[in-house]
């Protein structure tokens, strides 16, 4: 688009600023590329008021069509209503040089969505296309604007017997969507798109290592429509412009008071989430095989429930306390509270199993000293050691299975953290934006790899602040794997830890540019690890004490233990099968290694060799 006279704007920033969405191309059935006409020619205006507006224009032979364009918008609305009508012009001869020719239109999707942070952010521009399939369920398909850039184009997404609910192009926090109107008739909206396909929007320069930052659009292409003199075609659309995670816009009405001007149409919203299947943007499975595998065993919609949990507990926290990053501390504290049962015992069970291995160490060291050369039968001895001690060798699976019982809770509020719009922008402490790194201080962009603007993306680069949020958290971290790992019984768990220590390393990396608030949760929950275990070392070190000075008459009166408990629950009894297992291997073991060993046993294999020999003959 040319600069105005007299203007002093750059022409590459005019056309950044000024490039439409949603513009209507057409072309005939035969045409490969649309034609731009209607994009660029100047529409009538037949019908303005406050809340719609009408454009129309015509399209001459071959076509003979009258279109118009309907825009509407209300006040509580997240869409603008666009409305295509095209109407068959009467009195066309046939007869007229290639007489009537069917019409196909594209709609042009969003273009130009703002990146959150180039630097630090990890969601960049997708493009997305959902459908309801014939049962009626929401699918998705997603597509990354790198791959979409540097191969100059998506890959086609045509119906297969499906219907077309939305084209999208995704940021991390907002979305614009060309969501087909479910009001329409569902068997004639079935027929409207013959397919949708993501395509690159600019043509800089950009190298491969930065295809990500390309601006890339969606692109929906009808069915051939050819409307008789009289006839008119109507295509209704919503233009969808919100929230990425579309629930959300619920909790406005929480957030603003009785503003009415800020109320959403709770209805509305739950048509956006449903009948227009916008859930899928956020809620829903990757579109590859690790995807497919964990919505197959229903691990998906685990995680996507306590996800939504955390976002209304969340937002119900902020009407008690209004200050996000308060509200990320008290949600944390609260999960921690609700887990704190389990997660007691498993840092018994690490205590304990790290005082027993602590006891056995300078046996384990002779013994490794001893059988260090046949390490079939060291670790035979460490087990029988262990089993003989009272050391549960399978202690540590329980702590795992735990913690993996735990995983969807966890991960509902890592999701939730990164999902809620309401942290964008939204100031805590020195934190000028939760959804962003707390950049305390700025280190120029004069360190090679490190923060050279021209190295962003590379596998060290930091960015152009100091960030202290993600020093502190992984520090944490660092110290939890310190004072939870026990100590290493041979070389090979020696170098295990070894290695974790140099991973935490790398995690500092991982974690530099991780936005603020996640940073917080970390941080609070990893101090509530370290402060329940300090808490439950004291209390054991306490009742150590009082039994050490219990009278000695006491003490002779106890005849003897009490057994131990039964094993409770599925992980319970799956650990005590395991160590009956594990027992009587040993025991095959140690029964196998005496028969090896004894040499009356030895000598009588030769002559049970002749006997079978003669037996034979």
């Amino acid at each position: 688009m040319p600069t105005p006279a007299g203007s002093s704007v750059d022409p590459i920033i005019a056309r950044e600023l000024t490039e439409p969405s949603y513009t209507l191309l057409h072309y005939s059935e035969d045409d490969k590329y649309p034609s731009q006409e209607l994009a660029t020619r100047t529409w009538k205006v037949v019908k303005e008021l406050p809340e719609e507006v009408v454009f129309e224009t015509t399209l001459a032979a071959p076509y003979n069509i009258t279109i118009r364009k309907t825009f509407t918008l209300n006040k509580t609305d997240y869409h603008v209503g666009m409305k295509l009508s095209f109407t068959g012009i009467e009195g066309v001869r046939q007869s007229e040089p290639r007489g009537r020719t069917s019409l196909r239109y594209q709609i042009v999707g969003a273009r130009g969505l703002p990146i959150e942070g180039e630097w630090y952010t990890g969601t960049f521009h997708n493009a997305l296309v959902g459908w309801k399939t014939p049962y009626g369920y929401g699918k998705r398909d997603i597509q990354m604007s790198k791959q979409i850039v540097v191969e100059h184009g998506g890959i086609k997404i045509e119906p297969q017997g499906n219907t077309f609910t939305y084209a999208a192009v995704v940021t991390q926090f907002f979305s614009s969507a060309l969501c087909i109107d479910p009001d329409a008739d569902e068997a004639d909206r079935k027929n409207w798109w013959a397919y949708v396909r993501p395509t690159r929007e600019d043509n800089l320069d950009i190298p491969a290592d930065k295809a990500q930052l390309g601006d890339i659009t969606v692109r929906a292409v009808s069915n051939p429509l050819d409307p008789t003199p009289g006839q008119t075609i109507t295509h209704s659309y919503w233009l969808y412009n919100g929230p990425t995670k579309v629930r959300l816009l619920k909790q406005l009405n929480l957030l603003e008071g009785n503003k009415k001007d800020y109320k959403t149409d709770a209805p509305l919203v739950d048509r956006y989430v449903n009948d227009v299947t916008l859930f899928t943007l956020t809620d829903a499975p990757t579109p590859n095989w690790f995807g497919r595998l964990a919505d197959s065993i229903f691990w998906t919609s685990l995680v996507v429930w306590f996800t939504n949990l955390m976002h209304d507990v969340l937002g119900l926290l902020h009407g008690i306390v209004g200050v996000w990053g308060l509200n990320v501390i008290m949600l944390t504290v609260l999960v921690r509270l609700l887990l704190m049962l389990p997660s007691r015992r498993q840092q018994a069970s690490m205590m304990k199993l790290q005082d027993k291995m602590a006891s056995l160490k300078p046996e384990i060291d002779k013994i490794t000293e001893k059988h260090k050369d046949n390490p079939a039968l060291l670790q035979q001895e460490k087990t029988r050691l262990m089993l003989s001690s009272g050391v549960n060798p399978l202690s540590s699976m329980g702590g795992c299975l735990l913690m993996f019982a735990q995983m969807p809770i966890f991960m509902g509020l890592y999701f939730c953290l990164q999902e809620s719009i309401f942290f964008r922008l939204d100031n805590f402490l020195w934190i000028k934006n939760l959804a962003a790194p707390d950049m305390l201080l700025w280190w120029t962009e004069a360190i090679p790899w490190v923060n050279a603007a021209s190295d962003m993306g590379g596998m060290v680069y930091v960015g152009p602040y100091l960030n202290v949020l993600p020093i502190i958290a992984v520090t944490l971290m660092f110290i939890n794997m310190k004072v939870s790992s026990p100590p290493p019984t041979d070389e090979q768990q020696e170098m295990q830890q070894k290695m974790m220590k140099y991973m935490m390393f790398f995690m500092g990396f991982m974690f530099y540019k991780m936005a603020a608030g996640m940073c917080i949760y970390f941080i609070v929950s990893t101090s509530w690890g370290l402060t329940e275990r300090y808490l439950l070392k004291k209390k054991q070190k306490r009742l150590a004490e009082e039994k050490a000075n219990q009278p000695v008459s006491t003490v002779v009166q106890q005849v003897a233990p009490p057994a131990p408990p039964k094993p409770t629950g599925m992980i319970g009894r799956f650990k005590d099968k395991l160590m009956e297992r594990m027992e009587e291997l040993q025991k095959q073991a140690d029964t196998q290694r005496q028969i090896v060993n004894n040499p009356q046993t030895q000598q009588s294999r030769p002559n049970d060799k002749k006997k079978n020999k003669k037996k034979r003959k």
